[in-house]
């Protein structure tokens, strides 16, 4: 199943596998199977999510987090575009005052 924050797969192979995933790795990015996390690179040309797997059959699970960074980031902007309409808000209500 392919989502724009998770992907997940049920790989099966007879030998351990090295898996590239057509995602470019950001901080953020979580690889898993079972419960267990996966360490994951970009050492590719194109920073793409790889990792390897063990032979056998695992349920993998990749989903994108919010970073400490990601979230502070989020507020800024929430605040900024906020105050930002008070500004104008309170300059339109001087205009037809």
């Amino acid at each position: 199943k392919i989502l724009p924050t998770r992907y997940s797969a049920k790989i099966n192979s007879s030998q351990d596998t090295q898996v590239i995933i057509n995602s470019i790795d950001f901080p953020g990015w979580e690889v898993t199977s079972g419960n267990n996390k996966i360490p994951h690179t970009h050492d590719n040309n194109f920073g793409l999510i790889n990792f390897q797997l063990p032979q056998g059959t695992h349920e993998v699970i990749i989903k994108y987090t919010r970073t400490k960074v990601h979230f502070v980031s989020e507020l800024m902007s929430l605040f900024t575009l906020t105050a930002t309409g008070f500004l104008f808000l309170n300059k339109w209500r001087n205009q037809n005052s």
